[in-house]
């Protein structure tokens, strides 16, 4: 539906927005306060704005979402602590090799994440689709090469 597209259009530009300046506060600090420093108030931060992105979705689609705790608590907990070992590796990596790359290779977890979801829980089935996300995969990995070895 019209809806849901436009909302699609939303979140994904709502996290291009977000994701993309997610360490531009961290200028403003001094280089003490940096890095791995700044990884407590970048979690309690996600923990202060997910339940205010869950009442705008649920708003936006005339949704409620339904919470099965039970069945979601341990995969929840564990991809979040995976999420964020990656944003520490990052922070750690950022230093060596430079924002320009590091950042492109952790967004390469979108390509990965889109892996699984194609080939092993079969979430998107549209030939189309999924040609489109091969179509961005590749255009990914070519901007994460491109910005490799223009540093």
């Amino acid at each position: 539906t019209e809806v849901a597209y436009a909302s699609g259009v939303f979140w994904a530009c709502s996290v291009g927005l977000f994701g993309g300046s997610i360490l531009a506060p961290t200028h403003f600090l001094t280089p003490d306060k940096q890095g791995i420093a700044v990884l407590p108030s970048f979690g309690i931060g996600c923990a202060m704005l997910a339940p205010i992105v869950l009442v705008i979705h649920n708003y936006w689609t005339h949704q409620t979402s339904s919470f099965k705790t039970q069945k979601a608590l341990v995969p929840g907990l564990l991809s979040g602590l995976l999420w964020n070992v990656s944003n520490l590796l990052s922070l750690i990596a950022i230093p060596s090799i430079g924002y320009g790359v590091a950042y492109p290779l952790l967004q390469g977890a979108v390509l990965i994440s889109g892996l699984w979801g194609v080939a092993v829980f079969k979430e998107i089935t549209n030939r189309q689709t999924i040609a489109v996300f091969w179509n961005a995969g590749g255009i990914l990995l070519l901007g994460a090469a491109l910005l490799a070895a223009a540093q």
